[in-house]
């Protein structure tokens, strides 16, 4: 940094060389480049309390930032929402649950809403621009996002989709979205990223330092340019009601809203946190079948899912279905495929669940497997046939999830109680949750 006496010099001589080309002035005298030089460095010098601090990052903070708890309170205001009592309208948020558990169909519907100016399920919306990042992929974003237009009977509406994963950990990348974002528009209302594991790698969710970087990313570059930020995380097997990882992200949110699949195409909504308003009431939805026009390659239509809010039931307040000889069945299919066509488990699930052991499988070759033991209604329709087993084969295996039984990750299933785990305790895990629910 120079000096203030170089400093004047440097501004003295700029001044010099403006009086000698623009006005024809004859160079000052060495008193007046004394004098000039003087009232540089007094001016530079003057009401040291208003001049910023640099702290040892060289960022520079302004210094009196304290202000009167009495002034505050005079510009006191109630508080906003995106979406009333679920969404605040600035801040972070974050959508937890398991492996299909519909998180993802619950996170594009509230965005739709937002994007569209709809109330969402009964809560009053503000309308704003909303971008969804989809780390997992953007083919099943864009099928769902096609329900939705067709349940709503809305085409356009003020929600744009970042077709590939951006890394959170990543500084330069995050900057580069930060940019693509204001470009789209200088007042977005939300971003949210899917997953947050997709969307942050070789960071450690366990570490405490690892989240302070991605924070530090957030605060810096992308809530300058949207409102609320957010993501889709997953709860781990055995702590079901809490995103895996570091507490500390926990404590950095201002909202978390927690999806459990209660059973098929049936999920509830608990809101865990909202740090500066009361909690908001619990939802059921179910997921319609809803079709979206497009023919797959076997000649079948393609569909997809929407949810509706439904009414809370008996079996929603405690009295869950119970796991039948069909799903055991089901699991012995699963075992036997995975002797035969498995692989070692990717490194990716071990970390994520601290398995030191197990294999899995894709999911469509067990499926393959799967289809040979259950059987259809009786229809002479080949094509019938094989679409309700299709049915029967997801339902099944939904539940099969969702008492965790076994897990689906990444088109890749594996059995919860055949896997070896650094925690001794949750080898057996899927046998005690199914005592647990009598079966």
């Amino acid at each position: 940094m120079k000096s203030p006496l170089k400093d004047a010099e440097g501004i003295f001589v700029e001044k010099k060389k403006t009086i000698i080309n623009t006005k024809g002035i004859k160079t000052p005298s060495d008193e007046e480049i004394q004098k000039l030089q003087d009232e540089e460095v007094k001016s530079a010098n003057s009401d040291k309390s208003t001049q910023p601090i640099v702290d040892s990052s060289n960022k520079i903070i302004p210094k009196n930032r304290l202000i009167k708890a009495s002034d505050a309170t005079k510009s006191l205001t109630v508080h906003e929402w995106m979406i009333k009592s679920i969404i605040p309208s600035d801040g972070l948020i974050e959508v937890i649950g398991a492996s299909g558990s519909y998180k993802s169909f619950v996170t594009l519907d509230m965005l739709f809403c937002i994007s569209a100016g709809l109330d969402y399920h009964g809560h009053k919306t503000k309308q704003g621009t909303a971008i969804y990042v989809a780390g997992e992929g953007i083919n099943g974003a864009k099928i769902r996002l096609r329900g939705l237009e067709l349940h709503y009977g809305i085409g356009d509406y003020d929600l744009y989709i970042l077709p590939m994963p951006s890394n959170l950990t990543d500084e330069g990348e995050i900057k580069t979205l930060a940019k693509e974002i204001k470009e789209i528009s200088s007042d977005v209302s939300i971003v949210v990223f899917d997953t947050l594991h997709r969307n942050s790698a070789g960071a450690d969710e366990n570490s405490a330092n690892d989240w302070a970087e991605i924070l530090g990313n957030i605060d810096t570059h992308l809530k300058p340019v949207s409102k609320v930020v957010g993501w889709v995380h997953h709860t781990g097997i055995t702590a079901g009601d809490r995103g895996r990882g570091t507490s500390s992200r926990y404590a950095s949110i201002e909202t978390q809203i927690l999806i459990e699949k209660k059973e098929s195409k049936r999920a509830y909504m608990t809101n865990t946190k909202q740090k500066d308003a009361e909690a908001f009431e619990g939802m059921i939805f179910e997921f319609e079948d809803i079709e979206t026009g497009l023919v797959d390659e076997d000649g079948e239509e393609v569909t997809t899912l929407y949810p509706q809010r439904a009414e809370v039931t008996d079996k929603d307040k405690g009295k869950t279905c119970k796991l039948n000889k069909s799903h055991y069945d089901l699991v012995d299919s699963l075992r036997l495929s995975i002797k035969d066509k498995g692989q070692p488990i990717s490194e990716e699930i071990k970390k994520r669940e601290d398995i030191t052991d197990g294999r899995m499988i894709l999911v469509r070759e067990w499926r393959d497997n799967a289809l040979k033991i259950i059987t259809s209604s009786g229809d002479d329709d080949e094509k019938k046939q094989h679409s309700a087993k299709m049915k029967t084969f997801k339902r099944r295996k939904d539940d099969l999830i969702y008492y965790k039984q076994i897990a689906e990750y990444d088109n890749f299933v594996y059995i919860v109680g055949d896997c070896t785990y650094k925690d001794k305790t949750k080898k057996s895990y899927s046998n005690i949750q199914a005592q647990k629910i009598g079966v």
